[in-house]
């Protein structure tokens, strides 16, 4: 007789033990009860592994805790660090747990610190993230199978993780099949909320991967995009994006205005900003930032370009508004940065406009002044104030017509060059300078009294060498 073999409906042939695939809810296996350790064989432990001197502080730390539970856990803590042979083992690469981590540990449900021992706290930077997070040891039981560590996680991939059903979860977490993205995107689904499933969605579908552009639900998609899009490659990060959609920057706006007046300024300063966009990309790339009122004060006063600017800016060792503008409005930051070096390098405030003058006359370089400064007799400016602008000086004497020869001579007669002026039309310079030669004089004379000269240096020139320029 044959034996017919009948099988069953809905399970596969293949042998004794052909695999069976049953419908099973997620099952925890929680630690198995066991008695509750004695503080005096803990301490022993402490004792024998640490020495005596160790026992004080582990006997106030257990004292710490305030609840039996959390007693309890940190025993078990105590036991898996002191004694070798112990059941228990704690996570070593993270601090704690305290006596205050036990008692709030307790209150989440946890028994045992095998719980929360390496494979459960792996995704942690530590037991504070599992307290804060309210995160029961099942739950943690399910997080401990993720890749990826809690600050690699979204704002909603977090609150998944933290509010989700748990069956539903796990299901997600240990679902091989699943891609990256649609990983990404189960995980969302598990929010319950459409709006931002539909959004993560939408996004994808439109080349937006990065997670934070698309939790940035209180700003459009194709805004962020197209933000994304005008930014310089190095410039594409999600701070960098979300902050400008902050700023009510568009895309529009960021490609004409640029990205560092875009990151200064918000979108509505921009479109009421009385400057054309142009000066301003000019000016802020050249590392000045003044306000957007500011600007209209400086281009009002003539400055168009940020090197002029820049210029001026460093030829006068300044960035008030105020001070550039007024001198801007005599000349220009380029030949500021010409004449500057003839002052030191640090132009005075009346200087730009004696610059003017002298560009005026003619005057467009400081070399152009070297007749005059060396046609001067040094002791004859010995006496006026070093205060004064020399190129408002020279100025002066060129607007006079004086030339370099007339100049010389007024110097050796003891007339400096500030009052140059006044006697460009005196006929006999060595008596107009009596007074300027008699100063030096007294000074010498003072010299020697108070033995700073060991004889009092005479004038260089008399009446009748003073013309001709010999010394005597």
């Amino acid at each position: 007789m044959t034996t017919i073999t009948r099988q069953p409906k809905g399970i596969p042939a293949g042998g004794q033990f052909a695999a069976t695939v049953h419908a099973e809810t997620s099952v925890s296996l929680r630690p198995a009860a066991r008695a509750a350790l004695n503080e005096d064989d803990i301490l022993a432990a402490v004792a024998a592994h640490e020495g005596p001197g160790a026992v004080p502080g582990v006997r106030r730390r257990i004292a710490e805790t305030t609840t039996v539970g959390g007693r309890e856990l940190f025993l078990q803590r105590c036991d898996a660090m002191y004694n070798p042979a112990s059941p228990y083992r704690i996570d070593r690469s993270i601090y704690g747990p305290t006596p205050e981590h036990c008692d709030a540990l307790a209150a989440l449900g946890y028994e045992s610190v095998n719980q929360f021992d390496r494979a459960g706290t792996k995704n942690f930077p530590g037991l504070g993230a599992i307290i804060d997070g309210g995160i029961g040891p099942d739950r943690l039981e399910v997080l401990g199978k993720l890749s990826t560590h809690q600050h690699q996680w979204s704002a909603w991939e977090k609150s998944a993780y933290l509010n989700a059903p748990l069956g539903d979860l796990e299901a997600v977490i240990t679902n091989q099949g699943l891609s990256r993205v649609d990983m990404y995107l189960a995980t969302v689904d598990l929010m319950g909320s459409e709006a931002k499933s539909a959004r993560a969605r939408k996004a994808i579908s439109m080349g937006i991967g990065d997670r934070g552009l698309i939790e940035a639900d209180q700003y459009g998609l194709e805004n962020l995009r197209d933000l994304r899009d005008a930014l310089p490659e190095a410039k594409r990060t999600t701070s960098q994006i979300v902050g400008l959609a902050q700023r009510g920057i568009t895309g529009l706006r960021l490609r004409t205005y640029g990205s560092k007046a875009c990151e200064t300024y918000s979108g509505k300063e921009l479109d009421d900003a009385l400057v054309a966009p142009k000066t301003i990309r000019s000016f802020l790339s050249s590392g000045f930032y003044p306000t957007l009122a500011d600007m209209k004060v400086l281009h009002d006063a003539g400055y168009t370009t940020g090197n002029d600017l820049k210029a001026a800016s460093r030829a006068l060792r300044t960035t008030d508004t105020k001070l550039l503008a007024a001198a801007r409005r005599h000349t220009t930051g380029a030949q500021m940065a010409v004449f500057a070096p003839a002052t030191g390098h640090v132009l005075r405030p009346e200087d730009p406009k004696a610059i003017g003058r002298l560009n005026k006359l003619g005057i467009d370089h400081p070399d152009q002044l070297r007749p005059w400064a060396a046609a001067c007799h040094a002791r004859a400016n010995r006496f006026i104030d070093r205060d004064q602008s020399i190129l408002a000086i020279h100025a002066d004497i060129i607007k006079a017509g004086i030339t370099p020869e007339r100049l010389g001579a007024m110097t050796r007669a003891g007339i400096p060059v500030t009052d140059a002026v006044t006697h460009k039309n005196t006929r006999d310079l060595w008596a107009a300078g009596a007074e300027y030669r008699s100063a030096w004089d007294a000074d010498q004379a003072s010299k020697v009294a108070r033995r700073w000269e060991s004889k009092a240096t005479p004038w260089a020139y008399t009446e009748d060498t003073y013309l001709e320029g010999a010394d005597e």
